[in-house]
């Protein structure tokens, strides 16, 4: 979204043009798994499937010694993610990892309550009468 604006001093007085560039999306996280473990990679993916299909939220595997193979890393970079959710994988294990890309780490019990993936939601629509709401089965509803 762009916009401008016609800024004013205190007096009133037209001081310029500002203008400013917003985009507006959900909070991104790439899930982190112990390689090998599949019951954690389920997790994952049911977790990344809730959060707009999981569609920008990468799960990527990590091996015993906390590394990230390049190609994971890869796809790590272009999905522009806002944080690391550890399913099965320690925090100190990636601290390395998640130091060098400049991400936090947020374990998964905490998705939805860390500042960093928390905002990760379908839209609700609020109107004065009617709210948006998904039903046990995810779909919008009136």
């Amino acid at each position: 979204m762009s916009a401008s604006r016609s800024p004013t001093s205190e007096t009133g007085e037209f001081v310029g043009e500002e203008k400013f560039r917003l985009t507006l999306r959900p909070a991104r996280a790439a899930y982190l798994f112990r390689e090998g473990d599949s019951e954690a990679f389920k997790q994952a993916a049911r977790e990344a499937s809730s959060r707009w299909l999981g569609m920008t939220e990468p799960i990527l595997p990590v091996d015993e010694r906390g590394a990230i193979a390049p190609l994971w890393g890869q796809i790590l970079d272009y999905a522009k993610v806002d944080a690391l959710v550890l399913v099965g994988v320690d925090e100190a294990d990636v601290k390395e990892f998640a130091v060098q890309r400049q991400l936090p780490t947020v374990p998964l019990d905490e998705i939805d309550r860390s500042a960093a993936t928390r905002h990760s939601y379908y839209p609700s629509i609020l109107d004065d009468e009617k709210v948006l709401n998904p039903d046990s089965y995810g779909r919008w509803t009136w």
